[in-house]
């Protein structure tokens, strides 16, 4: 069946069938890089759609995100009229962002 496949393509298979365990967690580092790339690719409409709604609103809003790079992206792009929360803010600086 993978014959007729390129090699880069017949990789995985082999790889599952030598070491599953192994190519679990290839398939799931893949998987992590491709979710941060779309994250990435995101950032530009997060910002737009972020501007829009502090510009139509007098609202607080609260942005969560999963990948460190993004949110420091947002954070950075609105670093005058923000906070950013993280595993990495402990303590007193973290009740100074109420």
């Amino acid at each position: 069946m993978t014959k007729n496949l390129p090699a880069s393509k017949q990789i995985y298979p082999r790889l599952r069938e030598l070491d599953p365990a192994l190519a679990r967690m290839m398939f799931a580092r893949a998987l992590t890089k491709i979710r941060q790339m779309v994250g990435e690719y995101k950032i530009p409409s997060a910002i737009e759609w972020i501007e829009n709604f502090l510009l139509d609103s007098d609202e607080k809003l609260i942005v969560f995100g999963y990948h460190v790079k993004v949110v420091e992206k947002l954070q950075e792009k609105f670093k005058n009229i923000s906070v950013m929360v993280n595993g990495s803010v402990r303590g007193k600086e973290r009740e100074r962002c109420h």
